[in-house]
């Protein structure tokens, strides 16, 4: 790994993204990343590579910290 590697990249518009999301008892974290299709064939083959676009992560509120583990994982996708 080159040392000038970018570790975000810009995002593309026409390239499908993924959203991970993770939660422990006291944070929060989310990446979006975004395919990057290499080579396409016969419509279901192709070859391709996940880079990332945005990193965001947080520590939870008291009350927060008390929701069961899926809402806590849902709590992610709202950005607050």
């Amino acid at each position: 790994m080159s040392c000038n590697t970018p570790v975000l990249k810009q995002a593309d518009g026409s390239k499908p993204y993924i959203v991970r999301t993770d939660a422990i008892n006291y944070a929060l974290g989310a990446s979006l990343l975004q395919f990057t299709i290499s080579v396409f064939v016969q419509l279901s083959v192709f070859t391709s590579d996940v880079h990332s676009i945005e990193y965001a992560s947080r520590l939870l509120s008291q009350v927060e910290s008390n929701f069961y583990d899926n809402g806590k994982s849902s709590r992610c996708c709202l950005g607050s």
